[in-house]
């Protein structure tokens, strides 16, 4: 008789087992699984994503509340959330140098107004994102003075030029502002 009676505390206590486990993942919050590291999304910006799981009510809303800490940078949210059928994918923009173009050596071309003078420089490292977007939100600094971005952008075919109109006075009187 005490056969029976062990067996039914073990089938007791699996079902209790059971149905603990159950509620605890319907409680458990939402959370990243594995980040994947993607494409350049800007300069310096490189996109991670992840998919959301324990989702409990609507998947967007959900998406949008979940954080993340990713190589030491932390996010209240995603930059974009992506419904794929099934699965909620969270994209998030994390600062990476290797996606940061840079300027290569500026060289003085021509003069361009009175007292102005071109100076030119091919951006490098353009990668995933507008070579055009690129060019024109670059900062520069020729002869000690930052530029916020060049005058003009010139795609040569092969390579993204920036053109910045520089003061000059081999070019004649300095413009006045």
């Amino acid at each position: 008789m005490q056969r029976p009676v062990r067996s039914l505390s073990h089938a007791a206590l699996l079902a209790a087992l059971c149905l603990l486990t159950s509620v605890s993942s319907a409680l458990a919050a939402p959370r990243w699984g594995s980040f994947k590291k993607d494409q350049c999304t800007a300069a310096g910006l490189r996109q991670h994503s992840s998919v959301l799981h324990d989702i409990q009510g609507s998947w967007e809303e959900a998406c949008f509340k979940t954080g993340a800490t990713i190589e030491g940078h932390t996010f209240a949210q995603p930059a974009r959330c992506k419904n794929a059928t099934f699965n909620m994918w969270g994209e998030f923009d994390v600062p990476d140098e290797s996606c940061m173009p840079h300027w290569g050596d500026f060289k003085a071309d021509h003069c361009v107004g009175v007292g102005l003078k071109q100076y030119s420089a091919v951006l490098w490292n353009i990668k995933d994102f507008s070579w055009e977007d690129a060019c024109m939100t670059m900062p520069a600094q020729i002869n000690g003075v930052q530029y916020e971005h060049p005058t003009r952008c010139r795609h040569s075919g092969l390579n993204m030029w920036g053109e910045f109109d520089v003061p000059d006075t081999s070019c004649g009187p300095a413009p006045i502002p």
